[in-house]
Order: C-alpha cells, then structure tokens, then sequence
C-alpha cells in the first residue's frame, strides 16, 4: 500500500505532537527536580506488535530511547 508524501508527512508530525506532549506533561507533573528542572525523561510511541520506536519526543533524553525500544521489545 502506497502512501502519499503528504499524508506520511501529516502523520509523521501529528505522532511527534502527541510525544512532545506527553514529554510536556510529564515535566510539568513531576515532583521531582530531577525531572522537572533538567528533563531528564523520555517518552515514545512504539509499535504494538514488534515494539519498534514509531515517534519519540524531542524534550527528554534520547538516550534513554535507545534503550527503551529493546525493554518495550522484551516486554512484548
């Protein structure tokens, strides 16, 4: 199934949204410093079936990302 470069480029960037938000939220809830003050998180978007990172937010950490692929892949 072919997609058009449009639509994968509106999907691509509603799927980095929503993990920016959710990098977002989880900073402003933390109560801890090491969170809140040096973003010291990350948050992903992972495929159900092979747990392969789909979109991940740009205010954490990426290195924890690199991780956490393999850890979402061992609990699936």
């Amino acid at each position: 199934m072919a997609i058009d470069p449009v639509t994968l480029a509106v999907v691509r960037g509603s799927l980095e949204q929503v993990a920016d938000e959710m990098d977002l939220q989880l900073i402003h809830a933390a109560i801890s410093p090491i969170i809140s003050e040096t973003n010291d998180c990350a948050n992903g978007i992972f495929h159900p079936m092979t747990g392969e990172t789909i979109a991940q937010g740009r205010y954490g950490l990426p290195v924890f990302l690199a991780y956490m692929q393999f850890t979402v892949q061992k609990v699936i």
